[in-house]
């Protein structure tokens, strides 16, 4: 708030204590002092100029103005709409670089599934002179070079994908040249450690073969490596954690969104008329039964905050003087039809009733009666709100989820109002195409130089979920990411054990093994694969998902499903692969498999 906006002769002019907390103060610091040093000396503005009492309650904090849209929450535990968390964008980055290990494990394994062709090639060269170091580099340029094709291929994806992950994050993202100095070396140094580290396995691995063991095609002892083995497990847990992540997050949405709030958003229209023109406020009652004249239109209020969200910036200390007791409450700002157009229920005493505000009636809700140690029927007493003003309690209302459902219900206190912002209509099942023309020439009529604006009570309180929903879609897209390279890796390490058993496959053929047996023999290892990956990322993804739900104070719960869905889709998919290349292996003519050297 700019100090000379404010007009004079107001009592924001001289009673700082009465600004809305959410108003922030912007302050420049000497160029070398040390803001840790500064944040508990600023006490003294209390001390010389606020009341001592509500100084005892005040507290300053220091934060740089290049942190305030990242790090709120994690500094302060404040999280707005246009706001991004810090911990959010670790995640996905982790996860990504997750995603990204896992083409490389799968890079090793295809490779080294593919050892048995390149095993004379390294006789030869060593035959002919080449030392294993030499060999080592060339495997680590093929691997490098491979990467950086694979860098041209992502530049176009990101290009293309760019208008998608702008709708999703619903921000115009496009590539920013002018920082092309920073972003180029990052990708070059990622793009670069990649290829080294794809390469790593199957440089070392292919180079120790001895000449005389290359030449024959000989690697015996190579199939009791476990190295690959653990590769794999660990490329499917990751996926399998990762898709026990989706449903986790998909489950909480629906949660949300299906949960009973105590108060009714479903076929309530928002309309901030009164926001768009103040002096609407002086007719509001003329604006809502203008409203009324539909058929449609069942009730009507006016409301200066809405149900569902906590603003912080409406919060009192209120006191009950009889035991002297003080909480910091809510304040929600209404008129009196908002009880029967939200359908909230009161459990004692009455609502607002009269043509105008009493200024000296309140309501709360049964928590703020709880904690203000009132009786269990308070109405009629009295409590300190606003100075030593004296205000009323008329009824106690049922509590109703006044905050996002990462919190508790709060304490409220409901006062009839006389400004407000917007009009909240509750509407019928009927045609609604028709009644949201009728709003519109309402709207027309009294703001006339304004454009039309409404919004659902239901959509209103999912959006503050935002953030979950794009967590929830980037875990999907990673999830089917994670799933696609993975079954790459099974792909080579069922071409790499078919190439290692061809002789195998052959005898038992000839032996009289039926094509189903040898799919058994073949598919069994890596069903085993799959359980062990299972029994890691089970645990794993259990107490990760446990620690995010602990975000919300009402939450669905961690379903044996969903871990057994995960676990099976994997195995389905990897088996489907796997056992894909198993016929194929056993269907093969089996004196091409017995002379296959």
């Amino acid at each position: 708030m700019l100090t000379s906006t404010v007009p004079p002769n107001t009592e924001f002019e001289n009673r700082w204590e009465s600004w809305r907390t959410s108003i922030k103060s912007y302050v420049m610091l000497k160029l070398g002092a040390d803001a840790k040093a500064l944040e508990p000396k600023l006490s003294v503005i209390f001390e010389n100029y606020w009341d001592k009492e509500l100084a005892q309650h005040r507290s300053y904090h220091l934060q740089p103005v290049s942190q305030i849209h990242l790090h709120s929450k994690s500094d302060y535990g404040i999280l707005y709409d246009t706001s991004g968390d810090i911990e959010q964008i670790r995640t996905v980055l982790l996860i990504g670089g997750i995603i990204l290990l896992i083409a490389c494990i799968n890079f090793m394994n295809l490779t080294t599934a593919q050892s048995m062709r390149r095993v004379r090639e390294v006789g030869m060269r060593k035959v002919v002179g080449a030392l294993r170091r030499q060999l080592i580099n060339q495997f680590f340029f093929e691997s490098i070079s491979m990467s950086f094709l694979a860098l041209i291929l992502a530049l176009g994806f990101v290009i293309l994908g760019l208008p998608y992950l702008s709708g999703l994050l619903n921000q115009d993202l496009k590539f920013d040249y002018s920082q092309f100095t920073t972003w180029v070396p990052i990708v070059f140094f990622t793009t670069l450690l990649t290829g080294v580290v794809a390469g790593s396995y199957p440089a070392l691995y292919l180079s120790r073969f001895q000449p005389i063991d290359a030449l024959k095609g000989s690697s015996k002892g190579q199939h009791k490596n476990q190295l690959r083995r653990l590769l794999v497990v660990f490329q499917f847990a990751t996926a399998i954690a990762l898709l026990i992540g989706t449903s986790v997050a998909y489950r909480q949405i629906v949660y949300i969104q299906n949960k009973n709030l105590g108060f009714q958003k479903e076929q309530m229209v928002l309309i901030p008329i009164f926001f768009f023109n103040r002096d609407l406020n002086e007719r509001s009652e003329t604006i809502k039964q203008a409203f009324l004249q539909h058929p449609n239109v069942q009730s009507a209020t006016g409301t200066w905050n809405l149900p569902g969200r906590e603003n912080k910036a409406d919060l009192s200390d209120i006191k009950n003087p009889s035991k002297n007791v003080e909480a910091r409450i809510a304040m929600m700002y209404t008129d009196r039809d908002f009880f029967d157009a939200y359908n909230v229920p009161l459990l004692a005493g009455k609502t607002f009733t009269g043509d105008k505000p009493t200024w000296n009636e309140v309501i709360f809700n049964e928590t703020a009666v709880r904690l203000l140690q009132l009786d269990k029927n308070p109405v009629g007493a009295e409590v300190e709100m606003w100075g030593d003003r004296r205000w009323k309690i008329i009824g106690v209302a049922k509590d109703f989820h006044n905050r996002s459902l990462r919190d508790p219900i709060g304490p409220m206190a409901i006062i009839r109002y006389h400004r407000f912002r917007h009009i909240n209509l509750k509407v019928g099942m009927g045609d609604f195409e028709s009644t949201l023309a009728f709003f519109k020439e309402q709207w027309d009529h009294f703001v006339p130089h304004k454009q039309f604006s409404f919004q659902f009570m239901d959509e209103y309180f999912n959006s503050h979920y935002q953030q979950e929903t794009r967590m929830r879609q980037f875990l999907g897209v990673f999830s089917l990411l994670a799933i696609f390279i993975s079954c790459l890796g099974v792909l080579g390490l069922s071409a790499y054990a078919a190439e290692q058993r061809t002789k195998e496959i052959g005898i038992r053929k000839v032996l009289g093994a039926s094509t189903p047996q040898l799919v058994s023999i073949l598919s069994k290892e890596l069903l085993i694969l799959i359980a062990i990956a299972n029994l890691i990322a089970w645990p794993l993804a259990y107490w990760t998902m446990d620690q995010w739900l602990q975000n919300f104070a009402y939450h669905t719960k961690l379903s044996l499903w969903i871990f057994l869905f995960a676990g099976v889709l994997a195995a389905l998919i990897a088996g489907s692969i796997s056992g894909y290349q198993a016929v194929k292996a056993a269907r093969a003519n089996p004196v091409d498999a017995l002379r296959y050297e």
